[in-house]
């Protein structure tokens, strides 16, 4: 008390001193107590491929009489780098990799994953003559083009060549599998 009577006499008025202090009090900060930690930020990117495109495999106009007709179709996709994938195909609409005309005309034809046509691609991811690889990154440069390879022996030709009377168009459509991992 000695203090505020010092304070009254060097002329404030115990009503400024209230005042006084009440502005003090609003100006001094608010005490908090705060506690930190860390948070943990995390993320998976997929591993994943996408198919671009897959060509179609034309054998073209076939004539009695000719060679065995090799023709080639493209896969390109891409695929996370380093991703391994794994190409193969089904046989086709009809179970057995043979092309029709809607009737009863069927020619025959074998997919092979090698351009010589010695190595019958498989159906299945279990074989070993699927195709294999390694992905080199998901940007559209680093796409990745595999081809597979058809054959038309000569002699199922000539055998369908005997049975048509005109031109006919004979088709298939095959599901190109894209496996990854």
């Amino acid at each position: 008390m000695k203090t505020l009577g010092v304070f009254l006499k060097s002329g404030f008025s115990k009503k400024t001193l209230a005042l006084g202090v009440l502005a003090g009090m609003t100006a001094l900060p608010a005490l908090a107590w705060t506690r930190t930690d860390l948070m943990d930020v995390t993320a998976i990117v997929r591993g994943t491929c996408l198919i671009d495109s897959v060509g179609t495999m034309d054998f073209g106009t076939l004539d009695y009489g000719g060679a065995d007709t090799i023709a080639s179709a493209a896969v390109q996709f891409r695929c996370v780098n380093g991703i391994n994938y794994i190409i193969y195909a089904d046989n086709g609409g009809n179970g057995d990799r043979s092309m029709d005309d809607g009737g009863t005309n069927i020619l025959q034809y074998e997919l092979y994953s090698d351009a010589a046509a010695t190595a019958v691609l498989e159906t299945s991811n279990t074989g070993t003559n699927a195709i294999n690889g390694a992905g080199a990154g998901m940007a559209p440069a680093n796409a990745i083009t595999e081809t597979l390879y058809g054959k038309v022996l000569a002699t199922d030709v000539d055998t369908l060549a005997d049975v048509v009377t005109t031109d006919t168009t004979l088709t298939d459509q095959v599901t190109v599998t894209l496996e990854y991992n």
